[in-house]
């Protein structure tokens, strides 16, 4: 799958279905993310990529039939998204060695053991709407950023972000805290998830910056809403 990828991808996800479906977290995901895994219910793992051309899914598994809105490339890889990128996918596929995704490598090496990674390229115009965009802002101080969910009892939330310098990654990391006060601050409805947020630890080593929030498994939903609204 990793050969698939757009070179110029902006934003990717590495999903290990197996491990995730076992999870306590699984359902409480929000209703928009299992509705998007639900034509994929024979795949065990999943990459989604986001580019200039939009969203490309690639798919691992066992397939009888291509799931909905996508591509069968063999009976263990599905492609779904639109017509141009799917082709691209299959040629890059059928023809790999070239040069890969560097956010994508940026997610396996920095998150990928998580069975849920988001990572993202810093400095580039990023698909986000509403609150959401004060994140994308604040993804220009940075080269690259991730966030990895590991399920248990409880869920943990891991943001990295890497800098290029350590005055840069200052002042992520001075910003990402009072990205969490403002959105504590935006749950004054619900205090527990408020809670929550407050307590989100910010750490910064040189150029890097992590930060590790706690969520009990039913309050998963929630927490990545006030995340990226």
């Amino acid at each position: 799958m990793a050969a698939a990828v757009p070179v110029d991808a902006v934003i990717v996800a590495g999903i290990d279905l197996d491990r995730l479906r076992g999870s306590a977290i699984y359902g409480r995901l929000p209703a928009a993310v299992t509705q998007a895994l639900g034509p994929y219910a024979g795949a065990s793992r999943m990459v989604a990529a986001w580019d200039s051309q939009g969203l490309l899914i690639l798919a691992r598994g066992d397939f009888q039939l291509a799931p909905a809105g996508a591509t069968l490339v063999s009976p263990h890889l599905a492609i779904g998204g639109a017509d141009d990128s799917v082709r691209a996918a299959m040629g890059r596929y059928r023809s790999p060695g070239g040069t890969r995704s560097g956010v994508l490598g940026y997610g396996m090496e920095s998150l990928g053991t998580a069975p849920l990674w988001i990572a993202m390229r810093g400095g580039t115009a990023l698909p986000f709407t509403g609150n959401a965009v004060n994140l994308a802002r604040l993804l220009r101080l940075v080269e690259y950023a991730g966030i990895a969910v590991k399920p248990d009892r409880a869920a943990e939330f891991r943001i990295r972000a890497d800098a290029a310098t350590a005055d840069a990654a200052q002042r992520f990391e001075e910003s990402l805290r009072a990205f969490f006060s403002l959105a504590a601050v935006g749950e004054t409805h619900r205090p527990d998830l408020a809670a929550l947020l407050e307590v989100a630890r910010v750490e910064r080593k040189g150029r890097v910056v992590t930060a590790t929030l706690q969520v009990p498994a039913e309050k998963v939903g929630d927490a990545i809403a006030a995340l990226v609204p």
